[in-house]
């Protein structure tokens, strides 16, 4: 399940799989049936399934489980930007070095440059020996990643892979 995150008092969900699926901004507190009064804005077709968002500065990213990475304001849902980047996505992008990178199913990290345009910085190639024996889920990136210090630990389906900058 993607994992919520905070901004500016109000929490940006993605509800899961269920035919109400959506990703919303709902203001915190409150009780009791609050839709009416604590939605700020809801996405029913733009969502990520798998991945969570990604809160920089005022800005959401997120991955769509097809091809798409999506800029959104997350004060008012409006799309700031949706770029075709290829690939399915179920990795949660991270933030890192003033960098965005997202990761699919391929093998391929995507690094974008975070603001109001859509602007790719480079793509990198990873797992291209493993074997694909789940075509659903690929022979790449289905764990989210982690950073400690300057380095990223990556994992696929098949192995862990740690890159560091000197």
């Amino acid at each position: 399940s993607p994992r919520p995150v905070f901004h500016d008092g109000h929490f940006i969900i993605v509800t899961g799989f269920s035919n109400v699926a959506e990703m919303m901004s709902v203001k915190a507190g409150g009780s009791g049936v609050v839709t009416d009064t604590h939605v700020a804005w809801r996405f029913d077709k733009t969502f990520p399934k798998y991945s969570s968002p990604i809160l920089v500065d005022d800005l959401v990213y997120f991955a769509m489980d097809d091809s798409f990475l999506v800029c959104a304001e997350a004060k008012t849902g409006k799309i700031v930007w949706k770029g075709r980047a290829g690939g399915k996505y179920r990795a949660s992008p991270i933030h890192a070095d003033g960098r965005l990178y997202f990761f699919n199913l391929e093998g391929v990290t995507t690094v974008i440059e975070p603001g109001r345009e859509f602007k790719v910085l480079a793509t990198n190639q990873l797992a291209t020996d493993e074997p694909n024996d789940d075509p659903r889920r690929g022979p790449g990136f289905v764990a989210s990643p982690a950073v400690v210090g300057k380095a990223m630990f990556l994992r696929t389906r098949h192995h862990l892979y740690r890159i560091e900058s000197e």
